[in-house]
């Protein structure tokens, strides 16, 4: 439906656009929410086809050591921006060396889709705080944010694709719904664990889970 919606939307920006009497004003206008919509549409088609290899088996994880801190520096980079514009920062909290033995490319999108969520929800002038907790059995890593928080009745469900607690503040941050299923097929792949911890007014606590493994296995 948010498919059909949006590309009805910009049909019609394009089709006021073919008028030659629309101003240069309006014009730079429809133009830059066609943008908008199109970038939307092509991450929607990029996670819908990241989540069909990866349920479909035709992923598996290439197990390798990852230092952590750079990777979630990394992370950050491209969502440093719009955080900035809002005042909100990024703490990390966990040793400078360490790393943990997984896929690189998969632990990014993870942290990157958990980070992403965080700054949409997280409000001006707050801080959002990614954590590692390592122990004996692996490594529980977790990110916090000031947020509105989220009703109990929804927190069985946010992992399904397309479920959103806010369809109409996830849609105008730019969400496709699809990121934190993602994240859960990923994790799970590590033979790990994920969940949410939140209520309202009290923030939200995304964690997942990764089990020490040797990267030779």
């Amino acid at each position: 439906k948010q498919f059909f919606t949006e590309n009805a939307i910009d049909w019609g920006f394009a089709e006021a656009l073919a008028d030659s009497d629309v101003d240069p004003r309006t014009t730079r206008e429809f133009a830059s929410r066609i943008l908008a919509n199109t970038d939307r549409m092509q991450r929607l088609v990029d996670d819908l086809l990241d989540l069909a290899r990866i349920e479909s088996g035709a992923w598996r994880p290439e197990l390798e050591e990852v230092r952590v801190r750079p990777l979630v520096e990394d992370a950050w980079v491209s969502l440093q921006p719009a955080a900035e514009s809002r005042g909100v920062d990024l703490e990390i909290d966990l040793p400078d060396k360490l790393a943990v033995v997984a896929d690189r490319d998969a632990l990014f999108q993870i942290i990157s889709n958990l980070l992403d969520n965080a700054v949409r929800y997280a409000p001006d002038t707050t801080s959002i705080r990614l954590s590692v907790d390592p122990d004996d059995d692996g490594f529980r890593f977790e990110v916090a944010d000031q947020g509105p928080g989220i009703p109990s009745a929804h927190l069985e469900r946010v992992f399904e694709r397309f479920y959103r607690v806010d369809a109409a503040r996830s849609r105008e941050a730019g969400g496709t719904g699809l990121g934190l299923s993602i994240v859960k097929h990923l994790v799970a792949a590590h033979g790990g664990d994920v969940g949410i911890d939140s209520a309202l007014g009290e923030g939200t606590r995304a964690w997942f889970t990764l089990p020490r493994s040797d990267p030779d296995l």
